[in-house]
């Protein structure tokens, strides 16, 4: 139960960033989407920076795993890369709300929010120089 609190929170911070931004979204609305008391919430993050900083981690890991995956299933530098790129596009269409969160609201969610996307894009810049030194 508690993994489920803490998975709808997550889920609530993407879908409230994306209906207003960061900089209008509240404790309160996460907690109003989620379902959870606000005790709850501040059992699982300090304020709504954390939250989101969560959030992001989250959905940022799944994304890249993805990525990765997709590159994978296939052979050669350009096919890998068209794979994961696809992947990447094809996520980011099915879960609009994900999206503008991990593209858009984190470049205003505060400086470890943009610290965590700055790793992540290195993450998938490595991901993409592996590839490449494999086929040189």
């Amino acid at each position: 139960m508690i993994q489920n609190q803490r998975e709808r929170m997550l889920a609530a911070v993407a879908d409230v960033a994306s209906a207003a931004s960061y900089n209008e979204m509240s404790v309160e609305d996460i907690i109003v989407t989620a379902g959870v008391s606000r005790r709850t919430f501040y059992e699982h993050f300090k304020n709504k920076e954390d939250a989101f900083v969560a959030a992001y981690e989250e959905a940022s890991g799944r994304l890249l795993a993805a990525v990765r995956a997709g590159y994978e299933s296939r052979e050669g530098f350009a096919d890998r890369v068209r794979a994961g790129i696809e992947m990447f596009l094809m996520l980011l269409a099915a879960d609009p709300a994900f999206a503008r969160m991990c593209i858009v609201e984190v470049m205003a969610a505060g400086p470890e929010a943009v610290q965590r996307r700055n790793e992540a894009m290195q993450a998938f810049a490595a991901m993409i120089e592996e590839n490449a030194q494999a086929y040189l």
